[in-house]
């Protein structure tokens, strides 16, 4: 057991709740590519690209960061052929209107910071994972946000047709 310095009584049992028996307070998560889709949707967009062996140096970077105007963002792949693409999975399917816009607006936010720091041109997909009905919990105004941002919606049931695409973009 140890000791606890307190001003008196009342401060050392705050304390003491606060340690070991409070709920955690809400701290502010990061934004950043793990909050747009789960770690599963991500292993499985990565290994699309590792089964065409297009993850390797000078190819597709998987968890490539890139820096933006007003921070650096990290992406679940990105590649190089005459401008910077950057592909992200997004999970659209989520059972709130709130969550589904955020994921497409944190999306958006990225992408336009980067695009505002780089000399070049910079490309934007995400593959979207959607629920079966497309009008439900705000996911046709989610792929409007960014389609209207310039980013490519790319299905998730569509993620093959991707890959190859890319790597015809390689060669």
């Amino acid at each position: 057991m140890r000791g606890l310095l307190a001003d008196d009584l009342k401060s050392a049992v705050g304390k003491i709740y606060n340690t070991h028996v409070a709920e955690p307070g809400g701290l502010p998560r990061p934004i950043n590519y793990q909050a747009m889709a789960s770690y599963h949707i991500r292993t499985r967009l990565w290994n699309a690209f590792r089964r065409r062996e297009l993850i390797r140096k000078g190819l597709v970077e998987q968890g490539i960061k890139v820096v933006g105007k007003h921070a650096p963002w990290t992406f679940d792949l990105g590649y190089r052929n005459g401008a910077l693409n950057l592909i992200s999975s997004v999970a659209l399917n989520a059972p709130t209107v709130e969550a589904n816009l955020g994921r497409a607006l944190v999306m958006k936010g990225m992408l336009g910071d980067v695009r505002a720091e780089q000399d070049h041109p910079v490309h934007g997909t995400a593959v979207a994972q959607l629920p079966q009905d497309r009008k439900s919990a705000g996911a046709k105004e989610s792929v409007e946000i960014l389609q209207d941002s310039k980013i490519r919606v790319v299905e998730f049931t569509a993620l093959n047709e991707l890959v190859e695409e890319v790597a015809r973009d390689l060669e």
